[in-house]
């Protein structure tokens, strides 16, 4: 019994000891729990921290960013504010100059209404002389109606005297031909006279031609201006084109058997003397009138080659 009395503060004594004991340990095992807590907030928070820290840089390089945007705009800013005090001291110089014509301006229109008033006053006393030159241009007008009709009469009349002058230079050009074959006409008969007075002199020339010059008489010279002197080819050209040749010498020379540009571009002396003796002209006139060139021409430009 006495034991039992002696064990119980011990029991109690163990009972408080135990207690303590998981009182303490209990204790250690929230302080354990709470400083995991503690651990585990305070690495949340350094990863905010960090999140933080990041997001500061950030925003300093953005800031910084920022920094370097707001100074070049400041120098955009200054620059556009000395352009605008330019544009403003230009404006300030318009102003002034428009000013300076707003008054001139004024002056001027002032100055315009006092000429116009002078202006008035004259159209008025202008007025009655307008009546006289409406007359005026009214009867210039008709006038100048009346020299049109003139004209064109005077035209329509120049151009029948036009025509009339023409039909009279042919009618002068055919009479002058005839005048021409009526003197060659009359050459040809005193030519002959004189012939007929000398027809034993000219055979002897001729019979002298044929012996000196067989080469002519093989061409077929006759001997007589009266007859045919050169043999008459089987062509025959146009030989009023040779300068110096009419209607009546090319029929003249036809019959003395000469229808070629050829027989008239190979002419010698000797056959210019007979052709000129038997077409009873002035022997220099063949020579003159280069009717040998011309022929070679008016043969060539016909055969298209060259007179041999």
């Amino acid at each position: 019994m006495g034991y039992l009395i002696g064990e119980i503060p011990i029991g109690l004594i163990l009972a408080a000891l135990i207690g303590a004991i998981s009182a303490w340990l209990l204790r250690g095992i929230r302080c354990r729990v709470r400083e995991k807590e503690l651990l585990d907030e305070l690495k949340r928070t350094h990863e905010k921290l960090d999140g933080a820290e990041g997001e500061l840089r950030r925003q300093q390089a953005s800031l910084n960013d920022l920094q370097v945007q707001l100074e070049a705009q400041t120098e955009k800013l200054q620059t556009r504010v000395e352009q605008l005090s330019a544009v403003e001291a230009t404006l300030e110089k318009r102003e002034a100059t428009v000013a300076r014509l707003e008054s001139e301006l004024v002056q001027l229109r002032d100055e315009k209404e006092v000429e116009i008033g002078s202006l008035r006053e004259h159209i008025g006393t202008l007025e009655p002389l307008q009546g006289q030159l409406d007359k005026s241009q009214a009867e210039r007008n008709r006038l100048q109606g009346e020299l049109k009709a003139q004209t064109d009469m005077m035209k329509a009349e120049l151009q029948q005297r036009e025509g009339q002058v023409e039909r009279l230079q042919q009618e002068l050009a055919g009479l002058s031909e005839q005048l021409d074959a009526s003197r060659a006409e009359v050459e040809r008969c005193s030519r002959e006279l004189s012939t007929l007075r000398a027809t034993g002199e000219n055979e002897q020339f001729v019979l002298q031609n044929q012996s000196a010059d067989p080469e002519t008489h093989a061409q077929g010279f006759k001997g007589t201006p009266a007859g045919q002197p050169f043999e008459r080819p089987a062509a025959k050209d146009d030989l009023k084109e040779i300068w110096g040749v009419g209607p009546v010498l090319e029929k003249r020379l036809n019959r003395l058997g000469i229808t070629t540009f050829a027989q008239i571009g190979r002419f010698t002396a000797a056959d210019i003397e007979r052709v000129s003796g038997a077409l009873d002209v002035f022997p220099g006139r063949i020579v003159r009138d280069g009717w040998i060139e011309g022929a070679s021409k008016a043969y060539q430009k016909k055969y298209g080659r060259k007179l041999d």
